[in-house]
């Protein structure tokens, strides 16, 4: 039971932060815009998203439901820009997939849910 907790928590913040990134793009406002053109305000708020993702995943890791051959620091900077991409993304359907989409890479390798290619 605490590693489907521990996935789903994973799954939890994959999908808000995907829902976020569209709706800042959507709804944002010129406060929001001033910001993105000044790094400062945006490194700290950006790398505390970062570091929950990779404290996320380092749990994940440790309860094998994430993967392992690749750093939790390194997975978690894809999840932050894999997500954003939902920012040009025009449904919650659309949002949904990409954040499940995310999700599979991040399924340990050999899993039933690993990524085919």
């Amino acid at each position: 039971a605490d590693n489907v907790a521990m996935a789903g928590q994973t799954d939890n913040v994959a999908h808000a932060y995907a829902h976020i990134c569209h709706h800042r793009a959507q709804h944002g406002t010129l406060e929001l815009s001033a910001l993105s053109h000044q790094p400062e305000h945006v490194a700290g708020p950006e790398q505390q998203l970062r570091e929950l993702f990779e404290n996320l995943i380092e749990d994940a890791a440790a309860a094998a439901t994430i993967r392992t051959d690749i750093s939790a620091h390194e997975l978690a900077n894809y999840c932050v820009h894999a997500l954003s991409a939902a920012s040009t993304l025009s449904t919650d359907a659309a949002i949904n997939r990409l954040a499940e989409l995310a999700l599979r890479a991040l399924r340990p390798v050999g899993s039933e849910h690993e990524v085919e290619g």
